[in-house]
Parts: C-alpha cells; sequence; structure tokens
C-alpha cells in the first residue's frame, strides 16, 4: 500500500522518506525505529541514513501524522480520521462550485492546517481554469506558508512555471514578511510588502472567482506574534508555531463567489497598489 496523494505536511518536507514511513506503518504497526529503517531498506530501495530516516518521522510526530508508542511508531488515527473528513469536503467543493454569476459558496474550517490543505487544492483547480497569460491576484496579511517548505520542495516549485502567474500584495513589513517576499520571488512571482490591504480578510482572484478568507481576530494575533514578532526568521519556534497557530482550534470561514466585474474590480486594485510607488504605501 502506498499513499500517492498526501497532505501539505508531507509534501513540504521530504515526500519519498515521509510517503515511505507512512507505507510500511499503514501495513506493519507499530514499528521500532530500527523495523522502520530495516524494512525501508528492503522492500522500498531507501537509500537515505538511519539519521534521515529518524528526522522525517520526527517532522511526522511534530505534525501529529503518526505518533509514539513507548519505542515504537504508529500513525495517528486522528490524522487520518481528519483526512476523511478533508477528501469528504473536497469533493463535495468540487462536486458543486460556484458557476453561474454571483453564485456564493461558504465552508468553516477550524484549524489554519485543515484550510492550508484545502486552499492548495482549490488554487491548482482554480488556476487549471484560467487562460495562458492569466494572472491570479491576491492580498494577504501574512503568506506563512514558505516557512515549511524544504530544499526540495524549493528546487521542485523553482522549476515549475505557474509561480509567474501569481502577484500578491501583503500588508504586513517585518523581516520575516520580507523574507517571505523574497523567497516568493526566486519562484517567480511578483510581491510587494507594507501595502493598505487585507484588513478584513485575505483575498484571492482566479479569472473571475474570489476567495475570500475570513481569520478570527485571535488567529492573526497569533500570526502577528510569531511572524511580525519575530526579528529575524531563526527567532521563530516552529514547534510552537505549529501548536499554537496551526494546529490550534479557531473558526475559520472560507467564501468563494464567481463575480465578473467584481474580479475586476479587486484585479485592478490589487494592481495599482502593486506597481504605485513606496512613498504612497498604506496611506487610506
Amino acid at each position: 500500500m502506498s499513499f500517492s496523494k498526501i497532505p501539505r505536511q508531507l509534501k513540504d518536507y521530504n515526500n519519498t522518506t515521509n510517503d515511505i514511513i507512512l507505507s510500511i506503518l499503514a501495513e506493519q504497526h507499530p514499528l521500532s525505529m530500527k523495523k522502520l529503517y530495516i524494512i525501508a531498506k528492503r522492500d522500498y530501495a531507501f537509500h537515505a541514513s538511519y539519521q534521515a530516516l529518524h528526522k522525517s518521522c520526527q517532522y511526522l510526530l511534530l505534525n501529529n501524522i503518526i505518533i509514539r508508542k513507548g519505542m515504537d511508531y504508529e500513525i495517528n488515527m486522528s490524522w487520518v480520521k481528519y483526512l476523511e473528513e478533508f477528501a469528504k469536503e473536497l469533493r463535495g467543493t468540487y462536486k458543486n462550485p460556484p458557476k453561474e454569476e454571483n453564485e456564493q459558496k461558504t465552508m468553516t474550517f477550524y484549524t489554519l492546517a485543515s484550510l492550508d490543505n484545502y486552499s492548495i487544492e482549490l488554487s491548482k483547480h482554480l488556476m487549471e481554469q484560467m487562460d495562458e497569460g492569466e494572472i491570479a491576484y491576491g492580498e494577504l496579511r501574512h503568506a506563512w506558508w514558505p516557512l515549511f517548505n524544504s530544499s526540495e520542495v524549493y528546487d521542485r516549485s523553482k522549476q515549475s512555471k505557474i509561480f509567474s502567474k501569481v502577484h500578491l500584495i501583503l500588508s504586513s513589513d517585518s523581516p520575516v514578511d520580507r523574507w517571505i517576499a523574497q523567497y516568493m520571488r526566486t519562484l517567480g512571482m511578483e510581491v510587494k510588502t507594507n501595502c493598505s490591504c487585507a484588513k478584513q480578510c485575505d483575498i484571492f482572484i482566479y479569472k473571475d472567482t474570489i476567495v475570500q478568507t475570513f481569520l478570527t481576530q485571535e488567529l492573526n494575533d497569533l500570526l502577528d506574534k510569531h511572524i511580525t514578532g519575530a526579528s529575524c526568521l531563526e527567532d521563530i519556534n516552529m514547534k510552537l508555531f505549529f501548536e499554537e497557530v496551526f494546529d490550534s482550534k479557531h473558526k475559520i470561514e472560507l467564501v468563494i463567489t464567481k463575480n465578473k466585474r467584481l474580479a475586476e474590480l479587486l484585479k485592478n486594485n490589487i494592481y495599482e497598489k502593486l506597481h504605485e510607488k513606496d512613498d504612497t504605501r498604506k496611506q487610506d
């Protein structure tokens, strides 16, 4: 048994090693690290070191994807339940996406992690509907996803042309936000920080479809605490970030609207802010 489609937490670290670990634990559990390593080398042509396998196991533990019982590991059934709920909701959205003008669909999530996993798949789906040369526009308070990406994911992302079709403005301008913006620029995106935007929600526009994300004030404050409050990237405690922000319970509303006229207005507004002079930014 092998997992061919796995959520973002797995893809963003070392997809091959994580897939091997989960595939083994899906068939045999619980298993010690030593047994995992033996089976990985024997049955999965695993060529990396014991330390590499251990590092991936620690990542899966941190994300509550696997759990530890004594010296053994097994898949966290709470994570499996989450996958089932996520897949059910994803199928429902793709089965009935907004098609008619002014049609609207609202979804509720209770962790930033579940929102993030869904938003990635939704973004891919909507960008596939865009014509060649069309740009997806967005305005965000923070763009946190580069914080989780490994060098392997970065290398694969640089080879993709999809990021050159994304233009973003960010309201925040902390050292970490600037690092994130530069990271995204190296992938081909147009990005500008310190813009007057995303005051009520984060927004993405794909052709004539508008995706709004409404975070609670508490969740926005936590993001500010960890991202804006850090003087540099190394100041962010990723374990604490996962616990306090990514996996903590908050009601998050995602609203998808099909409205051509409003989409054009929002895209033009973002375009103007992306290209306005620096001395006029953040002026109402």
